[in-house]
């Protein structure tokens, strides 16, 4: 219904064989909030979202399954961020089904824990951000490369901790590497330029 404008609290709770979501051009994300948490305990083995121009935030937790800090999220295997521009903390958290993740260079901001444990993520592009937070893409197991934005002068404390085959990354000269950012990344290769 594109007159909906708002979703209540675990709207879609225990949903367990919910497997697709379009949300209609007009709604808007700017109300929901963490406290939203849409898909507790959806856990079908597929799942699809599709996001209209309008949705234009990812809020705190709005993929996870669970209602703690543990890494648990839906089954969705891709989605477009196109008019997205803000991904919020735990957005995607432990979505380890998420592998392709379209429109992530007009992010302009995303938040601690957005995308931690996303397992089958290989590349991301975040050259457009201006803010990415501690542990935004932490236990990314196959992630092997990333677009980095040379705006951001800081790697983020544990950003991509646990990324084990990470091997690609080209910072700009002079960016701060934070406590960690790359701890267990057992293969990569900084490009300074």
């Amino acid at each position: 219904n594109a007159k909906l404008t708002s979703m209540g609290v675990q709207i879609f709770k225990d949903c367990k064989a919910l497997q697709d979501v379009t949300f209609r051009e007009g709604f808007s994300s700017t109300k929901l909030t963490a406290t939203t948490l849409p898909f507790v305990n959806c856990t079908s083995t597929t799942f699809k979202v599709t996001l209209p121009s309008t949705f234009t935030t990812i809020p705190d937790k709005f993929f996870k399954t669970n209602t703690g800090t543990t890494s648990a999220g839906v089954n969705i295997t891709s989605i477009d961020l196109t008019y997205v521009t803000s991904v919020g903390q735990y957005a995607f958290d432990g979505c380890k089904k998420l592998t392709t993740v379209t429109g992530m260079d007009g992010l302009s901001v995303i938040k601690e824990y957005a995308f931690r444990g996303c397992a089958a993520l290989t590349a991301v592009d975040v050259s457009k951000a201006g803010t990415i937070g501690n542990y935004a893409f932490a236990n990314c197991t196959t992630l092997k490369s990333v677009v980095w934005p040379t705006g951001v002068v800081v790697v983020p404390q544990y950003c991509f901790s646990g990324c084990s085959v990470l091997d690609t990354i080209n910072i700009t000269n002079g960016t701060t590497i934070n406590a960690n950012a790359f701890e267990n990344c057992k293969a990569i290769f900084l490009y300074r330029s």
